[in-house]
């Protein structure tokens, strides 16, 4: 049967541990305790991670009593204190951990980023402002100086279309908002800044037609 002085022990180690900790850090811990594996055909490790399993509602080989530990998801190593994992799934409707850095390869096409940028410059200097060319957003009119230079860049040529060297002239180029750009890329066929002006204009249109026929408000009394 399973000892409870064991069971008392990896509590403390993981309090001390912080609550939660991976296998590799608790078998440290427990080997600097001067602690032994039971049993001649055990190593510590087996032995720490059988304990564990032991009293964990979550494994297969829990004990039936004392559900005292909890891991963290299947093939981590990560073992936490039951205590500690209530509080987290109280927690959890509110709090959600992102931010974890991951590293990646990949191979993709990349866009020149002068391109965008003389774009933006042109447009400054022939007409002093940047507004979207599909919808006509102007950042400098709706958030004054904070707004000033500032817009994207669509290439009117998809990304995966071109060959390896071409050469994007600014014609190539149009000022939009951020709001246009994603719906422009929204869809597997992209849509031509031009065809996203139309669905637009129309429905601006069809709006200020509606409002038009609205009946005006009653005069108060």
């Amino acid at each position: 049967m399973p000892s409870w002085r064991w069971v008392d022990e990896l509590q403390e180690v993981l309090r001390e541990l912080g609550g939660r900790a991976h296998l590799n850090d608790i078998e440290k811990r427990i080997r600097e305790r001067g602690r032994k594996p039971l049993g001649n055909n055990n190593t510590l490790r087996s032995t720490i991670s059988s304990y564990l399993q032991y009293y964990s509602a979550d494994s297969t080989t829990y004990w039936g009593k004392g559900d005292f530990f909890h891991l963290v998801e299947k093939g981590t190593g990560i073992w936490e204190l039951r205590q500690i994992a209530q509080q987290a799934l109280e927690q959890a409707e509110e709090e959600y951990a992102e931010g974890r850095r991951r590293m990646r390869l990949h191979k993709t096409k990349e866009r020149n980023g002068k391109a965008p940028r003389r774009k933006k410059l042109r447009v400054l200097q022939d007409t002093g402002r940047l507004i979207c060319e599909a919808c006509e957003f102007d950042f400098l009119e709706s958030y004054g100086l904070l707004g000033e230079g500032f817009a994207e860049c669509h290439h009117r040529t998809p990304l995966s279309e071109l060959e390896e060297g071409h050469k994007t002239r600014l014609s190539d180029l149009a000022i939009v908002c951020a709001n246009c750009h994603r719906i422009l890329h929204r869809r597997k066929l992209t849509l031509s800044v031009e065809e996203l002006r139309n669905i637009v204009m129309k429905r601006r249109a069809e709006r200020a037609k509606a409002e038009q026929g609205a009946p005006a408000d009653r005069p108060r009394d």
